[in-house]
């Protein structure tokens, strides 16, 4: 943020991943600092936003999960904290980023996978 942006009274907004938008907006609108207020865990977040998702959009999250999966091989960790960590950060809850993803891949394709999930996380 720059110093002009507060003095004008507005925060400067940052611009949402161009590779990973939806599952940007996911994690951003779900699972962010206060989710606990609103959920009991994460798969009831994840479940909260799949249920009335139209297919396109859960399939885009799938997609884009896959996608991230695939071209963060290296590091994956490191490649999710360093984009969304200040939201959720899966090896700060004993979590690898890739189970974590999955385990959010699995709520998008099944919704009702969720109550399975709850212990896991």
């Amino acid at each position: 943020m720059r110093l002009s942006d507060l003095w004008r009274g507005r925060g400067r907004t940052i611009p949402p991943d161009p590779d990973y938008p939806t599952l940007e907006g996911v994690i951003k609108s779900y699972l962010h600092q206060d989710m606990d207020l609103f959920h009991e865990t994460i798969s009831d977040a994840i479940a909260e936003w799949a249920m009335p998702a139209e297919p396109r959009h859960r399939a885009m999250l799938i997609e884009e999960i896959d996608r991230f999966l695939a071209r963060e091989t290296a590091d994956p960790d490191t490649a999710f904290v360093t984009r969304w960590g200040f939201d959720v950060n899966p090896p700060d809850m004993g979590r690898s980023s890739p189970d974590f993803l999955n385990a959010i891949r699995a709520i998008a394709v099944d919704p009702a996978v969720a109550s399975a999930l709850r212990e896991q996380w």
